[in-house]
């Protein structure tokens, strides 16, 4: 896989949905990843768990095992605006 592709991917917006668990702490996922979920304790520690592991970690599996480049797409300005809203 050449590296131009996956800095390309790694360049778009993913919106990250993060939601409190009743135990404590938070679970993240990205809907436009498809499995793209972590856990953290902190609001702080699932964001970077999410960002820096999960994403990029799937992205390259996406991309070696050749998975549908139309499921990794970038949120439009309106998705984004939506899901902040929805906050």
């Amino acid at each position: 896989m050449e590296q131009p592709i996956l800095e390309y991917f790694l360049s778009l917006k993913y919106p990250i949905s993060i939601y409190p668990e009743e135990e404590g702490g938070y679970t993240a996922l990205i809907p436009n990843l498809p499995g793209c979920m972590s856990q953290g304790e902190t609001l702080e520690e699932v964001i970077i768990n999410i960002e820096e592991a999960v994403v990029k970690k799937q992205l390259l599996c996406f991309l070696k095992d050749k998975y549908p480049h139309n499921l990794l797409r970038e949120s439009r300005d309106e998705e984004i605006e939506k899901c902040q809203n929805n906050e």
